[in-house]
């Protein structure tokens, strides 16, 4: 470990190769060759945290004002994933899962359902309200008698998937930023950078 540091290996790629090796003498212990562990008393380096990386609030504002949605279902579905993932911070899964009835408009707000099932109501701008309503609107419209609860659909009219949802972010946010992590999780990382620099309100 002191000579790999020595050499200039970061920690996490020192915490590698002691994983590697912490499994080899399990083995080697399991197979009966050997009777105690010697990687058990190893104390790892520690790795520091990672920067968060997230959108610059000037880029997303050029993305809402001056980008192009396209006209129909799929324009307004997809200003509407944007807008929801920007303005309330959800994750990925709880915009998947999100359903119609999980929308209060006359309070604004939505319901989610987060990890391990955890329910918070998350309130909503009067635009995002007025967007959700639209959107409904004309999803009944394009998909008459869809029995699917979910608030947002595809082309299809089935619910959203994971891989949709992350190749529409990153389609888009590619647009308004040069950022190399162009994902979902972008948009509650850059509501906590806002938070942080403008203090509670």
């Amino acid at each position: 470990m002191v000579d790999l540091m020595e050499r200039g290996n970061v920690p996490r790629s020192i915490n590698r190769k002691l994983s590697c090796l912490k499994s080899f003498f399990k083995y080697l212990r399991k197979q009966g060759d050997i009777t105690t562990n010697p990687m058990l008393k190893v104390i790892p380096p520690k790795t520091g945290k990672r920067l968060p990386v997230f959108v610059p609030e000037k880029a997303m504002s050029l993305l809402f004002d001056q980008v192009e949605f396209g006209e129909g279902h799929a324009g307004l579905r997809n200003r509407l994933v944007m807008e929801v993932l920007y303005c309330t911070g959800v994750r990925k899964s709880e915009l998947i899962g999100l359903k119609t009835a999980d929308v209060d408009f006359s309070s604004n707000n939505i319901k989610v359902y987060g990890k391990g099932g955890k329910e918070r109501l998350i309130p909503v701008a009067r635009h995002l309200a007025e967007l959700m309503a639209r959107y409904i609107g004309l999803r009944r419209a394009v998909f008459p008698g869809t029995d699917f609860p979910n608030l947002i659909l595809t082309d299809k009219g089935k619910p959203l998937s994971a891989g949709f949802v992350y190749k529409l972010v990153n389609r888009y946010l590619s647009i308004v930023t040069t950022v190399e992590k162009r994902s979902p999780t972008c948009f509650g990382t850059v509501l906590l950078h806002i938070c942080q620099m403008e203090g509670p309100t």
